[in-house]
């Protein structure tokens, strides 16, 4: 029998939750539980993800192991009263919990489909976790959610020559952003998922460790670590879709007021696909025009050009959040407007972002 804190046992559940995001094998609906003399370890996975989190010392030698149904635990867990709580194996092999009053018994599950092992990671590259987490969370809004693509569900991540460079994008939208770092880490595809879930557990703070090994990559901060299978497959060649930088066709921006702009239009626009925001850049500002159904909005912010007039159509939403990546606290930004079929490029300080317009 292990005694634990309740609020311990809570999160941890909470954590492990993490791993099961797949249903379409029978592993995902089975958290692994493993009992020392003194504390637990709860382990899930769905066969792309592995989560493991001790509460109290790690299960040594000896250790009894149960497979309880993840949803049945993951209830039991938001109900248990606050304080201390009881956890053991009966005979029959059932999970037994008992905290405060309450007393709950979870039949066990076959664990014949929950393999105890995982990819390894120990010995994988250790990245700067401040600046991976930043660079990654920044890539994350070009990430496509089309799992048919995979690839494109993914963050390039490389680390080569004291350079950390993230790259996403869904096809209607690229970012790629870089760092200083040490250490080098081969081209490798980060699931979208995968990081969303690493987030969630170990929340990249200062305490966390990010490894990258061969064919997965993971988190480990305290006594959670979370891994992810990296996605295979060939990344689309951006450097043929980045232009080179032009002065003709680029403007500099200050960040704040180009960024509340576009708030302004998204307010008309919405998040219609099909309803954009237009920029027109014409004498010494930028017009940000938006429109959509039942209203329009109309903003200006100061933007030297003196071109002939230039204007494009794109989604306000993914322009917005093209603005927030490539800023990131800074002070102006570039932008380059090409035409009226051509991608918007917003350039910062070692950031990049393209946004394909939208046809009018």
């Amino acid at each position: 029998m292990v005694e634990v804190a309740s609020a311990e046992f809570q999160s941890a559940v909470g954590v492990v939750k993490c791993a099961l995001l797949s249903q379409r094998v029978s592993a995902a609906g089975v958290v692994r539980v493993v009992l020392g003399s003194a504390g637990l370890r709860l382990l899930a996975t769905d066969l792309e993800r592995w989560c493991e989190i001790c509460v109290g010392e790690a299960p040594g030698e000896g250790a009894q192991e149960v497979g309880v149904q993840a949803k049945r635990l993951m209830g039991l867990a938001a109900v248990l009263p606050s304080g201390r709580m009881a956890v053991d194996i009966s005979q029959a092999g059932a999970l037994l919990v008992r905290a405060g009053k309450s007393r709950f018994t979870l039949l066990p599950i076959g664990l014949e489909d929950v393999p105890a092992s995982r990819p390894e990671v120990s010995d994988a590259a250790v990245l700067d976790s401040r600046l991976i987490s930043t660079l990654l969370k920044r890539a994350s809004h070009a990430v496509s959610g089309d799992m048919s693509r995979p690839t494109l569900a993914a963050v390039r991540v490389e680390a080569r020559e004291g350079r950390l460079e993230v790259v996403s994008t869904d096809g209607h939208r690229l970012f790629r952003a870089s760092g200083a770092c040490r250490g080098e880490v081969p081209a490798s595809l980060f699931p979208g998922s995968g990081i969303a879930g690493a987030e969630r557990v170990a929340g990249f703070g200062p305490e966390t460790e990010v490894l990258v090994g061969s064919s997965a990559f993971g988190v480990r901060c305290g006594p959670a670590l979370f891994v992810s299978l990296l996605i295979e497959g060939q990344y689309p060649n951006i450097d043929a879709v980045i232009p080179t930088p032009d002065r003709d066709v680029a403007v500099a921006l200050p960040a704040r007021a180009f960024d509340d702009a576009l708030r302004r239009a998204l307010v008309a626009s919405g998040d219609d696909p099909n309803k954009g925001v237009r920029l027109v850049l014409e004498g010494d500002h930028l017009e940000v025009l938006g429109a959509g159904e039942g209203a329009e909005a109309q903003d200006s912010v100061p933007a030297p050009w003196d071109r002939a007039r230039a204007e494009v159509l794109v989604n306000a939403s993914q322009l917005q959040e093209a603005v927030a990546a490539v800023v990131h606290g800074a002070e102006s930004l570039t932008l380059e407007v090409r035409g009226s079929l051509q991608a918007v490029v917003l350039r910062g300080e070692e950031a990049l972002a393209l946004v394909m317009p939208l046809r009018a």
